[in-house]
């Protein structure tokens, strides 16, 4: 494995959908177990029922249009409420091969609270004005 300069987690899926490759660091992934663990899984799996039929719709998109796909997920766990954002594309064929699915996905839960506050602010401030 090589090291990867992202403040999410990316991931490589084979046409059928299965992990065959994840770089990033752990404790930004929504994916809980470690990577051994993940290869060759199929990422609705690997992410659960909910979330893996918001991934599949996107996936299965990606695949018909060829375009990249960019979605947003949120993730309830107990006790708090965490957002994400993917984008994914569809990497060109190589000789023999079939074409790959490489998807980045970033918590962005700190930046969503931050705009919440900002229009927060915002509303209170236009109603002074009044």
């Amino acid at each position: 494995m090589f090291s990867i300069h992202t403040d999410g987690v990316v991931l490589e899926l084979d046409s059928e959908r299965r992990i065959v490759g994840l770089w990033g660091a752990a404790e930004t992934s929504f994916l809980g177990p470690a990577e051994a663990r993940l290869q060759g899984r199929l990422l609705v799996d690997a992410v659960g029922p909910r979330l893996g039929a918001t991934f599949q719709a996107h996936l299965d998109e990606l695949m018909r249009v060829g375009a990249a796909e960019s979605f947003e997920l949120v993730v309830e766990r107990p006790g708090e409420r965490r957002c994400f954002e993917a984008h994914a594309a569809l990497l060109p064929a190589e000789a023999g091969r079939p074409r790959t699915v490489t998807m980045v996905i970033r918590d962005v839960t700190e930046r969503k609270r931050m705009q919440t506050q900002l229009l927060r602010a915002e509303r209170l401030a236009s109603a002074g004005l009044l």
